[in-house]
């Protein structure tokens, strides 16, 4: 979870940064600062999952850094730090869409159980987001297993916009089983480099997100499809042609 932490008190933020990694070694505090003008330049640049902010700072408080967020439609979990019980404050940070509304001064279990509540939220919006696509993603498939390729237009912007992926050559649908443990796509990226990258005939496409361990792919081979099922590893890769999608080639 990357974390960007505003706070004007330097003692204050440092402590917060300081009790933040020793709770987690994957919570990593990515940006931090002292007013809101500069919380707002921050997290507009790092896009983190989580601003840590003070309600009430010099130049721009908390409440009205998180306006302007918010105009900038930029997406994150808030944890507000206060040093009164207000409740107008708190319903304006409710409206905001804050998660968290911690008093000061704030304890290391307290701040532990808001962490851990955030990480959850946003492990469910994850999955539901990639459970989504996914499902998406397979129904545009069974739409070009109709033939109809008008949607390869619309596969090509859900899928990866900036790819290279020659669509109209016949290609594999391919399921790449990594069991319990959850890869992120560059990981995946270098791995499958290693195993297609050397074929300068071969061309892959990795679709974000994996539900279960699963993550698909697509692999196409100028020289046929019968090459790409010599080359996929039955240790390495689960093959799924011929299951989901029995007509694409």
């Amino acid at each position: 979870m990357r974390i960007v932490v505003v706070e004007d008190g330097n003692k204050i933020r440092r402590g917060i940064i300081h009790l933040i990694e020793k709770l987690n070694p994957n919570y990593k505090v990515v940006g931090e600062a002292a007013d809101g003008l500069d919380g707002l330049k921050i997290i507009s640049e790092l896009k983190p999952d989580l601003v840590i902010a003070d309600i009430r700072m010099p130049e721009l408080g908390g409440l009205e850094m998180l306006q302007g967020l918010k105009e900038r439609e930029l997406k994150h979990k808030t944890i507000i730090l206060s040093a009164f019980s207000d409740f107008s404050f708190a319903q304006q940070a409710i409206g905001l869409g804050v998660s968290e509304y911690l008093l000061k001064p704030v304890t290391a279990e307290k701040m532990q159980k808001s962490l851990l509540a955030i990480e959850r939220e946003l492990l469910d919006e994850r999955d539901r987001t990639q459970a989504s696509r996914l499902f998406t993603v397979k129904h545009l498939f069974q739409d070009l297993i109709l033939g109809k390729t008008e949607k390869i237009k619309e596969l090509r912007q859900i899928i990866n916009t900036d790819s290279n992926f020659e669509w109209l050559q016949p290609y594999i649908l391919v399921g790449a089983y990594t069991g319990n443990k959850i890869y992120d796509n560059e990981e995946l990226q270098q791995a499958f480099s290693q195993l297609l990258g050397a074929n300068p005939d071969m061309q892959y496409l990795i679709l974000d997100g994996q539900i279960n361990g699963l993550t698909l792919m697509l692999v196409a081979c100028k020289n046929g499809l019968g090459d790409i099922e010599t080359l996929l590893s039955s240790e390495f890769l689960d093959a799924i042609h011929g299951r989901d999608f029995p007509n694409l080639v």
